[in-house]
């Protein structure tokens, strides 16, 4: 898997501006008070995005994995499949089982109360590493517990 969307309405994505590195397509990111900038999604967080295009450099367009780089977002459309990344420690994934928001823009296995991404389509291993990611059909909501 390489992250980021797999299938559903397509479009080319917002420029903006990350603050932090961002390694991944399909990271979950949040817009910040700042016009045209985003930032990692953190745990419990309703994420505004996801990046389609990891970070580039400002200068040189290449790929940069810096903070303060350009990276395009996209919204999370319901009904689009999106390839989000887990954490290296994430809990066993079946198909079927919610994701929600934790830190680093990842997902990992609904909890509780929280920020729902979606459903898994792709069951995943527990534990399975760092620069994995899951299938999701994206569907957020708030669970309240």
């Amino acid at each position: 898997m390489t992250g980021g969307f797999k299938n559903g309405i397509e479009y080319p994505g917002k420029p903006m501006t990350a603050h932090a590195a961002i390694t991944y397509s399909g990271t979950l990111v949040k817009l910040t008070t700042t016009e045209g900038e985003v930032d990692l999604n953190g745990a419990g967080e309703r994420p505004d995005g996801y990046v389609h295009m990891g970070s580039m450099s400002l200068s040189t367009g290449v790929v940069a994995y810096a903070a303060d780089a350009y990276v395009a977002v996209k919204g999370l459309v319901p009904g689009t499949v999106v390839e989000i990344p887990i954490p290296a420690n994430n809990g066993e994934l079946a198909v079927g089982d919610e994701v929600e928001t934790v830190a680093s823009g990842c997902v990992d296995l609904k909890a509780g109360a929280g920020e729902i991404v979606g459903k898994v389509m792709k069951a995943v291993g527990a534990a399975a590493g760092a620069g994995k990611f899951v299938t999701v059909w994206v569907n957020p909501r708030t669970a309240a517990a």
